[in-house]
């Protein structure tokens, strides 16, 4: 159960686990209670689910830097909430991201130990999506 968001079906995959896709949401950053019943009477308290939009790159400039790195990234986008840490990804190198509005961070490039394209992700720290 979803709260306002309603119901899902679960699939129990063990005593200790059940799986079910998470409700569409379109309000933004919201908290619920994430509830489990095997017979619609009696309900588990679940944990705190959090919906939140996550951070999107729109555009990066510059684009290029040297390997000693050092170079300071501006990235375009919405949904950078200065209340959450924002993460720049180089790679696999994370760096702290400094957010100036809700659509512009920049980051600073770190050292790189060859010369090579590698993939800018924004994220908010220790968040997987």
């Amino acid at each position: 159960m979803w709260g306002p968001l309603g119901n899902k079906l679960a699939t129990v995959i063990s005593g200790t686990e059940a799986q079910c896709e998470v409700p569409a949401n379109t309000a933004g950053l919201v908290e619920l209670n994430v509830n489990l019943t095997l017979n619609n009477q009696n309900v588990t308290e679940g944990p705190v689910f959090t919906f939140y939009n996550p951070p999107v790159i729109s555009e990066a400039t510059p684009l290029r830097g040297p390997v000693k790195g050092g170079t300071e990234v501006n990235v375009y986008g919405p949904n950078y909430d200065k209340n959450r840490e924002v993460t720049c990804l180089f790679g696999t190198q994370k760096v702290s991201a400094k957010v100036i509005t809700n659509s512009h961070i920049s980051c600073v490039s770190p050292v790189n130990d060859k010369a090579t394209d590698v993939t800018l992700i924004v994220m908010y720290k220790n968040d997987r999506f």
